[in-house]
This record gives structure tokens, C-alpha cells and sequence, in this order.
């Protein structure tokens, strides 16, 4: 992942077009919102993706925060709703869940 602000722009953007097989005009307005909210609807925890959740009503703010990093998502509702869409949706975020060794 790679964060802007605090936020996967572009892994979100690949969510939303493989979700939603959005065209080229769709794509530059995701795009275009994406980038309005990290630079000017970030200023508090879960501002992010309550914003986004807002102006896209088809994204459920789970799905939004799952590409936020914690530090912008508040511990009580924000990072719980991350946790549950990354675990739903765990071929979007291997690196999470790769096979760890087993201890002898």
C-alpha cells in the first residue's frame, strides 16, 4: 500500500474500478474526489472516509477505510470497520494475511 495522507489513493481507485467496472469519466471523478478528501476533509479521525462514504452513496465506509492507515481512523469504530472489509476482502491485502511459519 502506499499511502497519501494517510490514505491508499490508488488501491482505492483499483477497488472502486474492479468493483464497480467504472468508465474513464467515473475513474477521474473517484480520482478527483479521492485527492479533494485527503488534502481537504482530513483534519480529524474517520473525516476521510465519512466524507468519501458521503459523496459516493454506493461505498460503505468500511470499504473506504479499509485503505486508510490507522492513524486517521479512530480505535473505536474506524479501525474496527478496517479490519472487518480488509478480513472480507483478504486477495486485496496480502500482506496481511501471508502464511506465517509455524514455530517448532
Amino acid at each position: 500500500m502506499q499511502y497519501n495522507n494517510g490514505f491508499d489513493i490508488k488501491g482505492f481507485e483499483e477497488y472502486m474500478n474492479e468493483s464497480f467496472s467504472l468508465d474513464e469519466f467515473s475513474q477521474s471523478m473517484v480520482d478527483n474526489l479521492a485527492n479533494f478528501a485527503v488534502e481537504n476533509q482530513n483534519h480529524s479521525k474517520d473525516q476521510l472516509a465519512d466524507f468519501l462514504s458521503d459523496v459516493i452513496p454506493e461505498v460503505e465506509f468500511k470499504e473506504i477505510a479499509g485503505f486508510c492507515e490507522d492513524a486517521i481512523l479512530t480505535e473505536s469504530y474506524g479501525q474496527e470497520q478496517k479490519r472487518e472489509f480488509q478480513e472480507e476482502h483478504p486477495d486485496k491485502f496480502p500482506e496481511l494475511f501471508q502464511a506465517q511459519p509455524e514455530m517448532e
